[in-house]
């Protein structure tokens, strides 16, 4: 394997050793394609090119390394960043599938999809197995959001038939729209179809987000998203016997009491000890999206001030650490002058597993090119 191959092949390996089929897949390649998502700026953001296609020989090593190293999960999705991808567009993934569920039926098959590409035959094939667990990006069950943000693509009838009929359903992703009845009305209509409390199905509420370089009418979408996200989450929260949410700020991480809210209080008592341990003034720098929380639990800390860093790249509402590259944390480090530390630590989650950015920068090339000794944080926000 040459060092393009073995990049490639690490990209696809996450922290808890699990392994990712596919990469991420540029939105031409969805059959969704949303107008919404994210793939649509790459373009115009200059960021890396689209990830090929995993082969069928980095499909075996991928089993090989997960088994090695006594993990437990192939992740049906994408890969390490948070971009979008759709399994089933993978020319080999039936195939694929079939054979991690029946090599390994311990592991479990994590299948991310927006399951437009589900028929019956397919639904029927998926089935037959007992280690798998899919999700399904649904985003809404409004027909007329639907042809406006998603094209179209997928009828609500054909979701609702996913819902009665694929056995290892266990999670549907919904966004919050205009208002906390939207979300309502979804969730109605999911449980006519098969009751939720049926197989405890977890109902994760997402916002919509727009970039600088989103159309002016998705931006206008997003912002009534992001202002009804909170009310949404909390009547997902108190009527779905199992609720989930994608957070991307401390703020929203309060409106109830999620069980992931206590990474940010795990992240925070790592920090600190990592601190104590070294005793050595460091700049602590994460995302417009964490801000609030390092800088209430940090303002006084003898070793660590708090940076804010602004995703510069993307703009719009696009504040978390897995959308930050160095250049974003470079540039805002000079424009506020923070000049002098020891250490410049960032959210490991900005990095691959092979720790490079979304432009394919290493951390040490960065580190020497800048003059900014960094420190990648084991952090998740």
């Amino acid at each position: 394997m040459n060092a393009h191959q073995l990049e490639r092949f690490l990209y696809n390996i996450h922290e808890d050793n699990s392994f990712a089929l596919g990469g991420n897949i540029e939105g031409k390649y969805c059959p969704v394609d949303c107008r919404f998502c994210i793939c649509k700026a790459n373009e115009y953001a200059k960021v890396r090119d689209k990830i090929p296609f995993v082969s069928e020989e980095e499909f075996e090593m991928g089993l090989k390394f997960v088994s090695s190293k006594n993990g437990k999960k192939v992740f049906f999705g994408d890969g390490n960043h948070v971009l979008s991808a759709e399994p089933f567009a993978h020319f080999d993934a039936y195939r694929f599938l079939e054979r991690a569920a029946t090599m390994f039926p311990e592991f479990t098959i994590m299948i991310n999809t927006s399951g437009v590409l589900l028929d019956s035959r397919k639904i029927e094939f998926l089935n037959q197995f007992n280690n798998l667990d899919i999700v399904i990006h649904m985003g809404t069950l409004d027909p007329e959001k639907r042809q406006k943000l998603m094209r179209g693509k997928g009828s609500v009838e054909h979701f609702l038939t996913l819902r009665k009929n694929l056995r290892n359903l266990t999670g549907i992703k919904l966004y919050s729209l205009e208002d906390e009845d939207h979300i309502k009305r979804d969730i109605e209509k999911l449980d006519r179809a098969k009751p939720l409390d049926v197989d405890k199905l977890n109902i994760t509420v997402s916002r919509l987000e727009f970039t600088r370089y989103h159309s002016s009418d998705i931006k206008e979408e997003a912002q009534k998203s992001i202002s009804c996200f909170g009310p949404s989450l909390r009547y997902v929260y108190w009527n779905c016997p199992s609720a989930g949410a994608f957070i991307s700020t401390f703020e929203e991480a309060e409106e109830v009491p999620m069980p992931h809210s206590n990474n940010w209080y795990r992240d925070l008592i790592y920090v600190k000890d990592f601190a104590a341990r070294r005793r050595e003034k460091m700049a602590l720098c994460t995302s417009e999206g964490s801000y609030s929380f390092w800088e209430k639990h940090l303002a006084h800390h003898p070793y660590i001030d708090v940076v804010k860093i602004r995703n510069r790249l993307y703009g719009g509402s696009i504040n978390i650490a897995g959308l930050l590259t160095f250049q974003d944390v470079v540039e805002e480090l000079k424009e506020q002058k923070v000049f002098g530390y020891s250490k410049y630590l960032i959210p490991k989650r900005m990095l691959n597993f092979s720790l490079r950015d979304m432009h394919g920068k290493h951390i040490q090339d960065a580190s020497r090119e800048t003059g900014f000794h960094f420190f990648a944080m084991a952090t998740s926000v």
